[in-house]
């Protein structure tokens, strides 16, 4: 999130990339886990800073995402089997997709996770 602070909304020189590889890639790690359409996940995540307080970050528009994905991978090795639980971690040092076992061992709480996939944003 801190990276996201940074981001200004002016325009920069042609050329000139304004949001970083990290930014970009958790957009689309966040469309492919939610399966969103790249217009969807645009408006997806202005919705979660408006729900956070933070509705003053910059956010790459649909033609950033589209033009940027091409040269950027995103990979899940292991698809989830139906039902199976994803945690996804995002924090000032990038982001880590735990399983659900990994998760439990470093937070070393029995806790359920719940259904589905739950962001951090710390």
């Amino acid at each position: 999130m801190e990276e996201w602070k940074h981001v200004s909304k002016k325009k920069k020189e042609i050329g000139a990339q304004t949001y970083s590889d990290s930014i970009i890639q958790c957009f689309l790690l966040m469309t492919i886990t939610y399966r969103l359409k790249l217009r969807q996940s645009a408006g997806f995540v202005p919705s979660l800073f408006m729900l956070m307080g933070k509705s003053d970050y910059a956010v790459p528009d649909y033609s950033t995402l589209c033009r940027r994905q091409k040269s950027l991978p995103i990979e899940i090795k292991n698809r989830l089997e139906s039902g199976e639980k994803l945690a996804i971690d995002i924090d000032a040092t990038g982001l880590k997709v735990y399983g659900e076992g990994e998760w439990k061992v470093r937070k070393q709480v029995g806790q359920s996770i719940g259904h589905g996939v739950s962001f951090m944003f710390a």
